[in-house]
């Protein structure tokens, strides 16, 4: 009872590689291509005669770069004002500087404006 139909086992292999095949891509000849371009099994590609072609984007007026360029600018005037204050921060908290305050220069009252 082990023995099976050879015929069944030939078949259905055959039927595998014939499935393989059809699934394996083929590579058309140029001429081949032209043919079937010719025949109309395959549509021309080529570009579309109403549809002028796009011009390149420029990058500085796209919403992605404006963004980055607002964070560039703002992280390049925010680095030297954090920089200087931690230093002035530090120095007065443990370097013993003072903070600085205005000078005021006393002018005497003018009394004489009454004469």
């Amino acid at each position: 009872m082990s023995d099976s139909h050879p015929s069944s086992s030939s078949s259905s292999t055959a039927a595998r590689q014939s499935s393989q095949q059809q699934q394996q891509p083929r590579v058309l000849s140029a001429s081949d291509l032209n043919a079937l371009r010719q025949g109309g099994q395959i549509p021309n590609r080529g570009p579309h005669p109403s549809i002028p072609p796009r011009r390149p984007v420029d990058i500085r007026q796209t919403p992605e770069y404006k963004r980055a360029a607002r964070r560039w600018i703002a992280t390049i005037v925010a680095l030297p004002v954090l920089f200087f204050s931690s230093c002035e921060l530090y120095q007065r908290v443990y370097g013993g500087k003072q903070k600085r305050r205005p000078v005021r220069s006393e002018q005497p009252a003018i009394e004489d404006s009454a004469k």
